[in-house]
């Protein structure tokens, strides 16, 4: 039997805002970025329902990055969605 992936997201409101409406341009260069997603393992997570079935799933911590193919530099979304306009 194959376990289940689940997938987790910590993204405040500033970040989601950011992450659907702002356009993703390099503030030093102006040039397009491009959206970097990782994955990283957080461990077995193991639940029981409310019918009283067991479950477990591999957690993973998604987090989202900007990178700048021209100044070569990566910023991470609650980076850039802290930033002023």
């Amino acid at each position: 039997m194959r376990m289940k992936k689940s997938k987790e997201w910590t993204l405040g409101f500033g970040e989601i805002k950011y992450l659907f409406f702002n356009k993703k341009r390099c503030k030093k260069c102006g040039i397009k970025m491009k959206k970097v997603t990782t994955e990283q393992y957080v461990g077995i997570k193991k639940w029981v329902d409310d019918e009283g079935i067991k479950s477990e799933s591999e957690n993973y911590k998604v987090q989202y990055y900007y990178h700048c193919p021209k100044c070569n530099k990566t910023y991470s979304l609650e980076e850039l969605a802290s930033r002023k306009e």
